[in-house]
């Protein structure tokens, strides 16, 4: 899982508790990682992460993540790509033969642009199929996303989703040109 998030920079605060209960002889690993918020232009090192599997780029601006004994919990990640901010809480579980599931809550993007970039990260059909619809104008999404995978970093994580995609003063081309639009959408399934 590590391996297919690609993560680089640095974490501004490290918090790790080992304990051993010597009664039911179990050890205890507590790690918190820490992103504090900056001033836009301030001199620190950042850190990113672009996924093997949405290789889009999102520098994180803020929040933690804390392990605890196979289990993570992402609180109050904030992460930027352009003029595109997104914001999550999520958790997560593994299992011993090396599977994964990932329960990202309050999943925002906001100001998101369906560039190039973004058309080209998502995955199957979809990216083409936005790319064929010439979406412009900024776009905002809401809602809960999950993925799940057996731990090979290459192959793609199998999603369940229920998100809300709205739309101020957009455009689309699909056949006709259709201009000034305002009102959103929800899609759910997997």
């Amino acid at each position: 899982v590590w391996s297919g998030l690609r993560p680089r920079g640095a974490v501004d605060h490290v918090n790790v508790e080992l304990a051993y209960a010597t009664a039911d002889k179990q050890l205890s690993l507590d790690v918190t990682a820490q992103k504090w918020k900056r001033k836009p232009g301030s001199d620190v090192r950042g850190m990113s992460v672009e996924p093997t599997w949405f290789p889009y780029a999102l520098n994180i601006v803020g929040g933690a993540v804390r392990y605890r004994d196979g289990a993570v919990e992402l609180k109050d990640v904030v992460a930027a790509h352009g003029k595109t901010t997104v914001t999550l809480n999520g958790a997560s579980q593994f299992t011993d033969d090396g599977g994964w599931r990932v329960k990202l809550d309050r999943l925002a993007a906001d100001r998101m642009e369906c560039d190039h970039e973004l058309t080209t990260a998502l995955p199957g059909g979809l990216g083409d199929a936005v790319r064929r619809l010439h979406v412009s104008g900024p776009v905002n999404m809401l809602g809960t996303l999950e993925l799940w995978g057996d731990g090979q970093p290459d192959r793609m994580p199998a999603a369940a989703w229920d998100l809300s995609f709205d739309i101020e003063n957009g455009s689309l081309d699909a056949g006709m040109p259709l201009e000034h639009i305002h009102g959103s959408t929800r899609l759910a399934g997997n």
